[in-house]
């Protein structure tokens, strides 16, 4: 996070968060969970086994902070969540941010989910999210189909919070039949539905 912060467009907006003004950008940065103790609560134990999946299953990439000069004053190594890992994430967090603090962001997220999921291999994807674990990959799969099975109460409200709390001409051309995609991954996964 260090790091981050000395780009000099960059401002922390949270302990975890950074924002970037050229361009317009938000950085999350995750802690591990490795070295603690799994809570005992599905939905926090799946998002923290979620955690554990982005930071093992992550590309490292090297970041330097470059002077005017053109100089780099200082690097360092992260590792980038797979796409994989970060359907789980989104899959995760949008749910959680529809009725707490962040309900506008609840819409860019679905809307993220989307962009992860489109035009992929569906079960190559699958695959690749099922290296996390049954645990988390049914659950994740049970989340998908609640929220986004096709011709459901759900997914057409999925489909308005999406379309109004993200508000972007990218989100208003995804169509309710297109968002049913995410519904069709929760069908490979498998899990129970919620």
């Amino acid at each position: 996070m260090e790091i981050l912060v000395d780009f000099a467009d960059a401002e922390p907006i949270s302990a975890a968060k950074v924002q970037f003004h050229d361009p317009e950008v938000e950085v999350d940065v995750m802690d591990s969970t490795d070295s603690k103790d799994l809570p005992s609560g599905e939905r926090e134990r799946a998002f923290a086994v979620a955690r554990r999946f982005a930071m093992r299953s992550g590309t490292p990439i090297t970041i330097g902070v470059v002077d005017t000069d053109g100089e780099v004053i200082n690097r360092a190594t992260i590792r980038v969540a797979s796409r994989a890992a970060l359907v789980a994430l989104k899959t995760l967090s949008f749910p959680e941010r529809i009725d707490g603090r962040f309900r506008l962001k609840a819409g860019s997220d679905i809307q993220d989910l989307y962009r992860l999921v489109e035009r992929t291999d569906l079960d190559e994807l699958a695959d690749q999210v099922g290296v996390s674990g049954t645990e988390l990959t049914a659950f994740v799969g049970a989340e998908l189909r609640h929220y986004f099975t096709a011709n459901t109460a759900n997914l057409r409200y999925a489909h308005v919070r999406m379309q109004s709390f993200a508000r972007n001409a990218d989100s208003a051309a995804i169509s309710e039949a297109a968002l049913s995609i995410l519904g069709v991954l929760g069908d490979i996964l498998g899990g129970q539905a919620s």
